[in-house]
């Protein structure tokens, strides 16, 4: 039903927030380490 729907999106808004962070912690870890080398 419409409960469903909501609960379904704000579960997949959610998987899609962190993954994001987790994208850009992951990069910028990656360009510290590059900077901190040079």
């Amino acid at each position: 039903g419409y409960d469903d729907r909501i609960r379904a999106l704000l579960a997949f808004s959610q998987f899609v927030i962190v993954g994001l962070i987790g994208l850009f912690i992951y990069v910028g870890y990656r360009v510290k380490i590059k900077q901190s080398k040079r």
